[in-house]
């Protein structure tokens, strides 16, 4: 589990230094310089470099054979939302990033278009393998290997009981607030202003955690990573 997390401002008031912590406790452990309220992109971008196969992707080059040069992404100059130094919400910037990495780096020829056909005959497994393999005939990256899944939905008619299915990719699931007559945002640090974003990640070199706090980087314990504070969580199957 990676977890980007957000903290009051009062909690980080304190002056720092903004130099670089460049090596020192081993790869993929290297702080990242806040460039004025950049904490959000510096807690996204580790937990993304602690992914160790999307690491080993980049490491070892295998994305030149994969980019889709029809393509071409910069943050700031695509879309100016993040071109300034304003605090953005970590989350938005990770759903642009990775919706943009997909598209430049997507092999597939989303020109080709598929039949919808029905799969009421079919049971789960099969019907679930075929709508995969649909998608994937559009979208073939890294992306989806690493971040993309498939959940079933299922509708059922009340007065003929049919029922009938749907297997739909996901990259991302976002959990509600409770319906409740008094809004509790008891798990939220900061006001409606601001805050600021930290990442605990572990490190697949030496299967311990780190904290990464823009610039600084320090070892914790596996306990400490639990926190009612946690704002993204990114869990691996591997």
């Amino acid at each position: 589990i990676y977890s980007c997390t957000l903290h009051s401002v009062q909690r980080v008031t304190k002056i720092r230094n903004l130099n670089p912590s460049f090596g020192g406790l081993g790869a993929s452990l290297t702080g990242l310089r806040n460039l004025g309220n950049t904490c959000y992109m510096n807690s996204i971008l580790q937990c993304l470099c602690n992914t160790p196969r999307m690491a080993d992707y980049f490491n070892n080059n295998c994305y030149l054979d994969d980019i889709n040069r029809d393509f071409k992404s910069t943050i700031g100059k695509i879309n100016d939302q993040f071109a300034g130094y304003d605090q953005q919400d970590s989350q938005e910037l990770l759903l642009f990033l990775m919706d943009g990495l997909h598209e430049d780096l997507n092999k597939a020829d989303n020109r080709k278009r598929y039949k919808e056909e029905e799969n009421d005959h079919l049971d789960d497994q099969t019907a679930a393998n075929l709508a995969w393999s649909k998608h994937k005939l559009l979208n073939e990256s890294i992306i989806v290997v690493l971040f993309q899944g498939q959940f079933k939905s299922t509708v059922q008619c009340l007065t003929c009981h049919r029922k009938s299915r749907t297997f739909e990719t996901f990259m991302y699931l976002s959990l509600p607030l409770a319906s409740t007559s008094k809004c509790s945002l008891q798990n939220h640090y900061g006001g409606l202003d601001g805050g600021h974003y930290t990442a605990y990640c572990k490190n697949s070199d030496k299967q311990r955690w780190y904290k990464f706090d823009d610039h600084e980087v320090t070892e914790i314990s596996s306990s400490s990573v639990k926190s009612s504070a946690a704002y993204i969580l990114f869990y691996s199957t591997l």
